[in-house]
């Protein structure tokens, strides 16, 4: 996957999001949108919400994000994610989505 291209887009309050595409398509392969600090509000919470229904077409509840949250800072905040869903898309790929606490808190979903 070497061909790959990330691009990133910072937010105005320090978040940022990723997203790796294919070069010469339109093809996300990844996407992420990190917190800028580890403070979880009730906004982040949304605007995770709405990151990941917007990539995925799938519904997240905040409650399991926050769940997700919980459950990644009690393992080892600065360790490996924490799943919170799965399914495979219409093209037989894989798809996860996680979420991580700690210095870089945030969601991402893909196929990697």
């Amino acid at each position: 996957m070497a061909s790959l291209l990330t691009q990133r887009f910072s937010l105005n309050n320090g978040d940022f999001a990723e997203f790796d595409l294919h070069p010469h398509s339109r093809v996300v392969t990844n996407a992420r949108l990190m917190f800028g600090s580890p403070k979880l509000t009730a906004e982040r919470l949304t605007l995770a919400r709405t990151f990941l229904e917007a990539l995925s077409g799938r519904h997240f509840a905040t409650s399991g994000l926050s769940a997700c949250f919980a459950a990644a800072a009690q393992a080892d905040p600065d360790g490996p994610n924490a799943l919170l869903s799965h399914w495979t898309t219409p093209a037989k790929y894989p798809y996860k989505a996680r979420c991580g606490a700690g210095m870089w808190a945030g969601v991402w979903l893909g196929y990697r």
